[in-house]
């Protein structure tokens, strides 16, 4: 029997989002397989063991310390099946004590137990997906070196027995903003707020009626110092809690976390205050837009200080769970202005599960190096998590003197290849930027992490502007109303490279152009009765006269979600022109509305093996009798539809998707004879008085 697929259903690989803003900015087509189901690839980490031979001397070389910089003493352990019991080694229940099987312990991953996590429909209750650090485990190494060496021997036993298992050492990431030392020009204090024409978009936002739910933008840095007179009114307050009681009163395994919390190395507590400077000085940036906002009719956007940092490094494990504490508390955007070269799975399985409840925004780093190796240089770096797909990756600007100056920063990072699966999306300035930091103080800096808040604000205000938009239709209206700017030429110095950059009021005021193409377009043999397989099914690849057949038909909605999309079949010879060979006798159809990223169907029928068999609700054609030659047919799917979101009603729009096929008729007849133009019998005759004339 024949399975059924939904009408709609999810396209099934991650896809950074300025793939998809690019077709609508450039006017470029997309060729690959590109998607809108933001899942975790199986592995994204570099450091990550795959081999199904691994010995405890290998899990000892994997230790030692990346970049120079030496990791926590534990390792990060993914089974394919949490909380398994495999060869004598069992990894404990979270409200358990620590308890040893054999030469390891594998404890749970989280160190703070965030009950709220298995209290909301992220736990694995009630049928809901398990929580992702569900299948994480950690292994605290010993000190002693003769218990460490059974503990990485035990370790690599297990890796042979579970090939797909995961190890990684927790992955250093640094934070991406560094003080002036000297005065820059063009950059007088404010200068970026001009550059995004914040004041344009406080008078646009003032003239209009706002969206009211309250926003909570969490910042994951070194803390902040909420003391700060500039950054009290806008500081986050957990109303749960009472401030100084000493309980966990809103029994989320954090005690008295009134503005936040801190996940920094082994102490996981409610006080985010900031000792480095760097998180007080991106809060200020959120701040100073936030102040320059309030008066607009918005409603209330908070800042949630998240302490990550360890000695000022942070750590890919602390991270995850810095994302996973923001995610409980119901943020609504997360800014992480850092990041290193290193991905970790691990971090990459926090935020692409954050993703599904929170906007993420991220510094590029400032190595002054593309993330790929396409653009005419080998200083390459990759900067994480900004380059996760999920991941809104933020570059940093200068002030313009002309438009034939670069408008990228120096030190910034930059993108290579437009629309890959290692992204950074946006630019936002990031130099000379004055803002806030601890007593009281003020100081100009410059970096990606100046630039990342910027954009984490206008996704903040945004988000609340637009309360019905998914995240990613946030994100393309984000790049869509960006208008691309020179930021880069390459060291052949005639290539120039172009990014958005932010603009505030463009951003706020643009919707994404709606954008639909084909996914596939088959086409199989009428029947009323579909076999179960589709051997049994074939489809045609090309048609045949006085034949009928059906079509299934599925498009990829990339964008935006559409209303009553109405689609009506067309056939066509080469020219464009009417068939007059095909005739449509199920022509139209109505299918419900989508959201970005899906793919749109007549109800594609599967067999056990997951191949198209045919379509619920087919599309039929009819094929004329008679038709003689070779014939061009151009099946067209013409489709109306409306953007839901569309802040200036432009009506329908219309997209077609089309594809060629070919009509094989029967020969004509020429003097009588039944082959082909020259008749049977006349090429006989050719060849009779060919040899005659050689026997001569």
């Amino acid at each position: 029997m024949p399975i059924k697929s939904s009408s709609i259903r999810p396209y099934s690989r991650g896809v950074p989002f300025a793939a998809l803003a690019l077709l609508c900015v450039s006017g470029a087509s997309i060729s690959g397989p590109f998607s809108a189901e933001l899942a975790p690839t199986d592995s994204v980490s570099a450091k990550s063991l795959a081999s199904e031979s691994v010995s405890a001397e290998m899990l000892q070389q994997y230790l030692d310390c990346p970049e120079g910089v030496c990791p926590q003493q534990q390792l990060l352990i993914k089974q394919a099946r949490a909380h398994s019991q495999v060869a004598g080694v069992q990894t404990e229940n979270s409200n358990t004590a620590a308890q040893s099987y054999g030469t390891l312990a594998l404890k749970p991953y989280r160190q703070s137990s965030v009950t709220q996590l298995q209290s909301t429909s992220l736990s694995a209750g009630d049928g809901a997906e398990p929580h992702w650090s569900q299948a994480w485990s950690r292994l605290e190494l010993s000190s002693n070196p003769i218990e460490r060496q059974a503990q990485l021997q035990a370790l690599a036993e297990l890796r042979r027995q579970q090939p797909d298992l995961v190890v990684e050492a927790p992955q250093p990431r640094y934070l991406t903003g560094f003080q002036n030392q000297t005065e820059i020009p063009h950059t007088e204090p404010g200068w970026q707020w001009s550059a995004i024409d914040l004041l344009g978009a406080r008078d646009w936002l003032a003239s209009k009626s706002n969206g009211t739910r309250p926003i909570v933008v969490a910042v994951i840095d070194s803390g902040i110092d909420y003391t700060h007179p500039d950054l009290q009114p806008f500081m986050w307050r957990n109303p749960a809690e009472i401030e100084g009681d000493g309980i966990d009163n809103d029994g989320n395994g954090i005690i008295d976390d009134i503005h936040g919390a801190s996940f920094g190395g082994s102490e996981h507590h409610g006080e985010p205050m900031d000792t480095d400077g760097h998180g007080t000085h991106v809060a200020g940036i959120l701040a100073q837009m936030l102040a320059e906002l309030k008066d607009t009719g918005i409603a209330d956007i908070r800042i949630m200080a998240i302490k990550a940092t360890s000695d000022k490094l942070l750590y890919s494990n602390d991270i995850a769970e810095a994302v996973d504490y923001a995610v409980s508390m119901g943020v609504d955007v997360i800014n992480m202005s850092f990041g290193g070269s290193v991905p970790s799975q691990l971090e990459q399985d926090a935020i692409s599960s954050a993703f599904k409840r929170s906007l993420l925004v991220a510094s590029a780093g400032n190595s002054g190096k593309p993330n790929s190796s396409d653009c005419q240089t080998q200083a390459t770096t990759r900067f994480y998590p900004a380059a996760y797909p999920y991941v809104v990756g933020v570059m940093a600007s200068q002030p313009q003197l002309d438009e034939a100056s670069p408008a990228m920063a120096a030190f910034s990072n930059w993108d290579c290849v437009p629309g890959d699966e290692l992204e950074y999306e946006i630019m936002a300035p990031g130099l000379g930027i004055y803002s806030t930091l601890p007593n009281n103080q003020y100081a100009s800096w410059n970096g990606t992490s100046m630039a990342s808040p910027i954009v984490a604000a206008t996704l903040a205000v945004m988000n609340q502007d637009n309360p019905g938009e998914s995240h990613r239709e946030l994100t393309l209206r984000l790049l869509e109303g960006s208008p691309m700017t020179y930021a880069h030429t390459l060291s052949d110095g005639e290539v120039q490279l172009s990014y958005p950059k932010l603009d505030l009021l463009k951003a706020l005021q643009q919707a994404p152009v709606p954008l639909l193409s084909l996914s596939q377009l088959l086409v199989y043999p009428s029947t009323d009765n579909l076999p179960g397989s589709a051997a049994a099914n074939p489809k045609v690849s090309q048609l045949s006269p006085g034949q009928s057949y059906d079509l299934a038909l599925e498009l990829h909605n990339y964008k935006q979600a559409g209303i009553e999309l109405s689609v009506q079949m067309l056939a066509t010879d080469a020219n464009g022109n009417t068939s007059e060979y095909v005739k449509f006798s199920r022509d139209t159809q109505q299918w419900p509305a989508a959201e970005p990223s899906a793919l749109l169907s007549n109800g594609l029928l599967l067999d056990a093996s997951e191949q198209v068999i045919g379509a619920e609700q087919p599309f039929r054609f009819e094929v004329a009798e008679g038709v003689e030659g070779t014939h061009t047919v151009k099946l067209i799917a013409d489709v109306v539809f409306e953007y839901r979101f569309d802040p200036q009603p432009r009506g329908q729009y219309r997209a077609r998707v089309e594809r060629s096929m070919t009509l094989v008729g029967e020969t004509p007849e020429t003097g009588g004879s039944s082959g082909g133009s020259w008749g049977f019998g006349a090429l006989i005759g050719l060849l009779i008085a060919a040899w005659r004339r050689k026997l001569a």
